[in-house]
């Protein structure tokens, strides 16, 4: 079976192995398209502070880890150069009535499930974990940003309820969705 849990230091090579093999640099414009991809490579200094901060989500079986969420409160967002854009867009961006940055929400930084795990609702097990832990610490949604390219992402992500509430260009010409997770009710 698959487990759920939050990602301890002996998680963070698994972690980095799965992010590696689906990073969209030297990746295939047709695998890109048939498999989705991810943009961002996260340094072991960062994925070890947020293991102990209980912000990455890691979902593993047969002892290793197939899916994982790596999740950032907003000031840690901010200071990663390759969140702060989306931390500065989003908060411009209006969410039932109020401004993103009125709300109390938590970066989805990012997510990724194994090729060979897909479809078997693990996605939609790691986001119902995050709804339950993140609402208990005082968050009401969490945001993430989906590259308008990235079909795969999009489709899996509208299936898990995720709305996309506005979008920005970015520096380097990437459209990002922004995207919304409501955590209650």
């Amino acid at each position: 079976g698959i487990s759920i849990n939050f990602a301890s230091d002996k998680d963070i090579s698994g972690i980095r192995t799965l992010n590696s093999e689906n990073l969209k640099y030297g990746m295939k414009d047709e695998i890109k398209k048939e498999n989705g991809f991810l943009a961002y490579s996260p340094e072991e200094g960062i994925l070890n502070q947020l293991a102990k901060r209980k912000e990455i989500i890691v979902a593993k079986g047969g002892g290793k880890v197939v899916g994982y969420l790596i999740l950032m409160e907003r000031n840690f967002a901010y200071d990663n150069p390759f969140f702060r854009d989306f931390v500065v867009n989003s908060e411009k961006t209006r969410y039932g009535g109020k401004f993103l940055k009125d709300i109390q929400y938590v970066v989805l930084a990012q997510v990724c499930i194994s090729f060979n795990h897909r479809g078997k609702g693990i996605l939609r097990k790691i986001y119902d974990f995050t709804k339950k832990e993140f609402s208990g610490r005082g968050f009401n949604i969490g945001i993430g940003e989906i590259d308008s390219t990235n079909i795969k992402s999009r489709k899996a992500h509208g299936k898990m309820g995720l709305d996309i509430i506005g979008e920005y260009l970015s520096k380097e010409g990437i459209t990002w969705k922004i995207a919304v997770l409501k955590f209650g009710g």
